[in-house]
């Protein structure tokens, strides 16, 4: 690496020279910092000059020195600059190191000492040079949602990479790549590099390293015992379910490679030249190594008893439901139930099954399944519909109360030997289906006036934001209206949101929120025309029922994610959501639903290997995951305000309580204008709207003419899902007192951990709002 710094001294310059050295630096006015002085000497102090010069300096950057001198001369220099008026004496001058881009520069030696006396000038060039390199490292061949475990040493350090990534600032020299095995979806994953150890030069070019991960894999065997030989009719099969969503049938006695992880093996009956048999056990858990071949061997047994059909299990449905029927169904909203019925043989037969519904003890209705197209399988499948039997139960008969039984071929018509298994549940008594009552999704959308566009919402399309959200979550009872218009003051909308825009929109809409006088509860969904096609299309509090979104094609698709995060929803691991903001307990790899789910609207299935309508991949639907934590949170009470605030009141009248809005970002803490309002006491719906000192984000202050706090209000700002991890926003009514409300002359809001940034407004702000 080539760095200097060079000195030398000529005779002391003219005092017109003096002045040019002043004039140059006031047409320099753009760049401060390099003409900037300490303490002027007092006159006939000295006489000395120095004169420094910098070069290699990032365009992006300054340079970072301190000179040092006698008398206590303490002067920092951030570029080209002439030290005038000197003491002669010794000085120094220390050269920091500039970090810019995610890169190191440094001038050698880092400090040198230097002696000006009365008439010189010394010049001093410092020249600047990379000194850092970088990685590029590129990670591929892992499903979305799981993160690479890459480490890079060298330098005395090592960085780890969790996906592709450019590794900056590394010390040049020779760094080593180590990559981790993982252990994702059921199954394991092994990592290579064609380059293990690179050589980092100092360079802005980083060194590329790509890093490809594969599935590791074993080679199975499905081996059958108890088939007649030599006779195709009797060629076993068996479906297969195991590790990254796999659910296939694979044949027998063929090399099957397959990820290593644990499987349910389910052997199909089989049937032929009048003869018929099935597997002597039932399905089995087996678990696949890739420790050479694995050969699972299953017996099959001839049947020389009638035929016998049994009911293996009822799933009783919404959007989404687990085997064991655990997620409670929404009272008032219609559901679909499915028999899942088998045959021990292949048959031809497809007998009736009928559902008792009843409220309690109280029968409500006998309803007919429909049967499996186009008979009863030997395997249904939960992903297949016509192999199962099915009805849908309608809304007005899911009650809390709920309670199903179901039989197969009630009348005895195939006169089955066995008729234990032809009823669900086992025994004959109806089973208590988990039925709950949710609130009343409440929801005002509302059109926002941005930059000359209006969000093309209306009475007549309210149904076009709803839709969506109206099957995948659990709502049943739902109050849509449309508000006014709402005039924004954001900057114009960009794909990428660089200005904060979306940002300042969802804190303007949680400020007019609480204007309004919105009862708890109430969900404000701003909609906004955006002029691009491709790019940040939605923004929504996490745990509070403010959000933004478009009105493009999707609409209903980005308003069903943004409730998803007013539920209390973070990000699904799919489509590269901001890390900070994605669910780290998220069960499944790539953010896949793992159930299959219900679309009521066409009456079809979704298949388990779709993504969560909380990822950024598409198609979606929702999981069992968030669909129970979104129940879960909607159950949650909502915390009353002691009294709805009344409309503005007139100028003349006491204000009882005062706006409190704004936002933190990257960039600061930013406050939006006090709004002076009838307000009994802080506003809010959730169980942060009232936060312990110790767990605020922020604290609230007004103060009188002297500076004395009148009032204060410890609050906790909400961050937004699918903003940046540095912004959180809040909007909260302060109480005052007469005395409060006479007094105070400005608020002060503070952040009460990190950096603790501070933001005032003066009283002279406030105004009794116009809520257009």
């Amino acid at each position: 690496m080539l760095t200097d710094l060079h000195i030398h001294t000529t005779p002391r310059l003219s005092a017109a020279r003096r002045w040019v050295g002043v004039l140059l630096c006031a047409m320099a006015a753009l760049l401060p910092a390099a003409c900037r002085e300490g303490p002027a000497p007092a006159p006939g102090e000295g006489d000395g000059v120095i004169e420094i010069r910098v070069e290699g300096v990032p365009p992006e950057a300054q340079a970072d020195l301190r000179v040092l001198g006698p008398g206590g001369y303490n002067r920092e220099v951030s570029g080209n600059v002439t030290l005038r008026a000197l003491p002669a004496g010794s000085y120094s001058i220390r050269i920091n190191q500039i970090t810019s881009g995610g890169f190191t520069w440094s001038a050698l030696p880092l400090q040198r000492n230097i002696t000006v006396s009365g008439n010189d000038t010394v010049h001093v060039l410092v020249r600047y040079s990379i000194a850092t390199g970088a990685i590029a490292l590129s990670i591929d061949g892992l499903p979305g949602g799981v993160s690479a475990s890459v480490k890079v040493t060298g330098g005395g350090m090592t960085r780890v990479a969790n996906g592709s990534v450019v590794l900056g600032n590394l010390s040049p020299g020779t760094w080593s790549i180590s990559i981790d095995s993982l252990s994702a979806g059921g199954t394991s994953f092994t990592g290579s590099t064609s380059t293990p150890t690179v050589v980092v030069q100092a360079s802005t070019t980083p060194v590329p390293v790509t890093v490809h991960y594969s599935n590791t894999l074993g080679t199975f065997i499905l081996a059958a015992s108890g088939l007649p030989t030599g006779d195709p009719a009797f060629s076993a099969f068996a479906r297969l379910e195991g590790p990254l969503q796999t659910d296939s049938v694979y044949p027998f006695d063929q090399k099957l490679m397959l990820p290593v992880g644990t499987y349910m093996v389910s052997p199909v009956a089989l049937t032929g030249n009048g003869r018929s048999f099935t597997p002597a056990s039932g399905p089995a858990l087996h678990i696949l190594t890739n420790a050479g071949p694995d050969t699972l061997r299953i017996a099959y047994r001839e049947l020389t008893t009638p035929l016998n059909l049994s009911i293996d299990n009822v799933v009783v449905s919404q959007a989404v439901q687990r085997p064991d029927n655990s997620i409670p169904l929404v009272a008032g909203r219609e559901a679909l139930l499915r028999a899942f019925v088998h045959a021990d043989r292949p048959t031809t037969l497809s007998p009736i099954a009928r559902v008792q519904i009843f409220d309690g003890n109280t029968a409500l209705a006998i309803l007919l399944l429909n049967p499996p197209d186009p008979v009863v399988s030997t395997v249904p499948l939960a992903s297949d519909l016509s192999s199962t039997y099915y009805t849908r139960i309608p809304a007005a008969m899911v009650r809390p109360g709920l309670r199903v039984l179901v039989e197969l071929d009630p009348d005895n018509k195939l006169g089955e030997a066995i008729r234990s298994d032809n009823v669900w549940p086992a025994g004959g008594t109806a089973r208590a289906i988990s039925t709950s009552t949710v609130p009343t999704f409440n929801l005002r959308l509302v059109p926002v006036v941005l930059n000359g566009d209006t969000g093309s919402v209306s009475e007549a399309s309210v149904e076009r934001y709803l839709s969506v959200a109206r099957n995948l979550w659990p709502l049943a009872d739902i109050s849509a209206e449309v508000r006014r218009p709402f005039v924004s003051s954001a900057d114009l909308l960009q794909p990428g949101d660089a200005n904060g825009a979306w940002g300042a929109v969802l804190n303007e809409l949680q400020a007019l929120r609480t204007l309004d006088g919105a009862p708890p509860g109430i969900h404000y969904y701003g909609v906004v025309h955006t002029p691009y096609e491709m790019g940040v299309f939605g923004l929504g509090l996490v745990g509070s029922p403010v959000a933004v979104g478009w009105d493009g094609a999707d609409a209903g698709r980005v308003a069903a994610h943004e409730w998803g995060h007013n539920f209390g929803r973070l990000h699904a691991p799919c489509g590269d959501p901001l890390p900070p903001n994605t669910d780290p307990a998220y069960p499944q790899l790539g953010a896949a639903t793992g159930m299959v789910g219900w679309d009521a609207a066409s009456n079809t299935l979704k298949p388990a290997t779709l993504a969560d309508i909380m990822s950024y991949c598409e198609p979606a639907w929702v999981s069992d995951y968030s669909y129970q934590a979104g129940f879960n949170f909607r159950q949650k009470p909502v915390s009353l305000r002691a009294a709805a605030p009344a409309s503005p009141a007139s100028p003349a009248a006491p204000a009882e309580g005062l706006l409190v809005w704004g936002r933190s970002t990257k960039a600061g803490l930013l406050l939006g204008a006090p709004a002076a309002i009838h307000s009994p006491g802080p506003t809010a719906d959730f169980d942060n709207s009232h936060p312990s000192p110790s767990s605020a984000t922020h604290l609230a202050q007004l103060l009188g003419p002297s500076g004395e706090i009148l009032a204060e209000l410890y609050l906790s700002a909400q961050t937004a899902g699918d903003g940046s991890s540095d912004d959180s926003y809040f909007a909260v009514v302060m109480p005052l007192t007469p005395e409060a409300e006479a007094k105070w002359q400005s608020l002060r809001v503070m952040e009460t951990h990190g950096t603790r940034r501070s933001s005032v407004w003066l009283r002279d702000s406030v105004h009794t709002p116009d809520q257009n």
